[in-house]
C-alpha cells in the first residue's frame, strides 16, 4: 500500500452566480454583482445509543448525521428585479424605456411565492503561476427563497442578503461540484413590443400601433411575410427590413406576419414584437 496525495484545487472569488427555475425553456439569470456566499449544511442527527452497566461503558452506537439540504445566504450589491421575483414573487413595473418604477411584494395572505430553482455558484481556479485555469461550479438543487427585507445606511451602497433554502429530492445529492473551462455567456433578451394590426383606410393596407413608444433616438424597422421570426437582441437589422415612421399605414395581406423592431442608431435590435396582419379588403 503506497502513500498518495490528492488533487489540489485553489479557488478564490465569487466569479459568478446564476439561478434558473425548473420551468421548461426558463432563462438562466446571471448575477455578476455578488461577492459572498455563505453555505450551512442543514442536518438531522440520530442520537448515539450507549450501553452503560454500573458506570462502565460496554458498547455504543455512534450518532448518525444526515444532510437534509443547505441554507445559502447570498450577498448581492444591487437590486435585481428578476432575482427578487424568483425568490419571493411580486410585481415589477417599468417605464417605456424599461427602467424599474416600482416593486410590490406579494400581499398579506396571498398564496403567491417565489419559484423553485437551481443555484449555480462559480469560483475561480488559479495555479501557482497565477494563471486562471478554470472555474469550480457548485450546483444546489430545489432552492426556494425566503421573504426579503431591504436596509439602508448613509454613505454605504446597499448589499442585500438573500436567504435561500436548498433541499435535495429523494435519491438526489444535496449539491454537485464540477470544474468547467468557462463561465456561462451573458445574453440580453430582446425587449418586448406589443404590436397590433387593424384594417387601414386604404385597400391592402393595415393600421399598426406599437407600445411602448420607442426612445427618441431610436427608430422602427419592419418586415412582413410568412415564417419570419424576431431577431435576437443586438442583431444588426439589414436591408430586408423597411423603415416605419410610427404612424403611416403599412401595405400587407391579411394573415401575413408583421415583425416590428426598435433599433438604435447602429441598427441594432433592442425590442421587437409581432402581429398577424389585418388589411383592408376591397
Amino acid at each position: 500500500m503506497g502513500v498518495i496525495k490528492g488533487s489540489e484545487i485553489a479557488t478564490i472569488d465569487v466569479a459568478l452566480v446564476s439561478i434558473q427555475s425548473y420551468e421548461e425553456g426558463a432563462d438562466e439569470i446571471i448575477l455578476d454583482t455578488s461577492n459572498k456566499i455563505d453555505v450551512t449544511a442543514a442536518t438531522e442527527t440520530e442520537d448515539a445509543i450507549k450501553l452503560i452497566v454500573k458506570g462502565r461503558l460496554i458498547a455504543q452506537k455512534p450518532p448518525v448525521v444526515t444532510i437534509t439540504g443547505n441554507t445559502i445566504v447570498l450577498t448581492d450589491n444591487v437590486f435585481n428585479d428578476q432575482v427578487v421575483l424568483m425568490l419571493q414573487g411580486g410585481t415589477i413595473t417599468k417605464d417605456a424605456s424599461g427602467n424599474i418604477t416600482s416593486y410590490t411584494p406579494p400581499v398579506l395572505g396571498s398564496n403567491e411565492k417565489g419559484k423553485v430553482f437551481k443555484l449555480n455558484a462559480y469560483s475561480s481556479i488559479y495555479n501557482a503561476a497565477g494563471i486562471l485555469t478554470g472555474y469550480e461550479k457548485i450546483e444546489y438543487p430545489n432552492c426556494q427563497g425566503t421573504p426579503i427585507a431591504f436596509s439602508s445606511e448613509d454613505g454605504v451602497f446597499r448589499a442585500s442578503d438573500y436567504t435561500i433554502n436548498s433541499a435535495p429530492a429523494n435519491g438526489e445529492a444535496p449539491y454537485s461540484m464540477s470544474v468547467v473551462a468557462d463561465l456561462p455567456e451573458v445574453t440580453t433578451p430582446l425587449g418586448e413590443l406589443t404590436v397590433t394590426s387593424a384594417a387601414g383606410e386604404t385597400v391592402g393596407y393595415t393600421a399598426v400601433t406599437v407600445t411602448p413608444a420607442k426612445a427618441i433616438a431610436n427608430s422602427y424597422k419592419y418586415k412582413i411575410g410568412t415564417g419570419i421570426v424576431l431577431p435576437a437582441y443586438g442583431d444588426v437589422i439589414g436591408n430586408d427590413y423597411s423603415d416605419w415612421d410610427g404612424t403611416s399605414e403599412i401595405q400587407g395581406t391579411t394573415g401575413q406576419t408583421l415583425v416590428m423592431v426598435e433599433v438604435d442608431g447602429a441598427n441594432s435590435a433592442l425590442k421587437g414584437g409581432t402581429a398577424t396582419v389585418t388589411a383592408k379588403a376591397e
